[in-house]
């Protein structure tokens, strides 16, 4: 029985986790429509909470944080690799 209460907490938080990930990604929709400078730092402050519940997110899924460091840094390559091709082309 313990197990199974164990198994529904985790599954609970996952969402938990999953619908604050969404309405921190709506709050960073709604920021940037208003689209003053002034709002710059509720962007950032929004921005970090996303990152935040994507790792928090990635451990309850049994997912080391360093993997998540390493995708992130391979992806950021690839991107900047692909944004001078563009530069560069146009």
């Amino acid at each position: 029985m313990g197990d199974e209460l164990d198994i529904m907490g985790n599954i609970r938080l996952i969402e938990t986790y999953k619908t604050f990930l969404l309405t921190s990604v709506s709050d960073l929709h709604i920021s940037m429509l208003k689209g003053s400078r002034a709002n710059l730092d509720e962007i950032k402050d929004e921005l970090s909470q996303i990152i935040i519940l994507a790792y928090l997110l990635a451990k309850k899924l049994g997912i080391d944080y360093s993997s998540i460091d390493d995708k992130v840094i391979k992806n950021l390559r690839q991107a900047f690799w692909m944004m001078k091709k563009r530069h560069r082309l146009s």
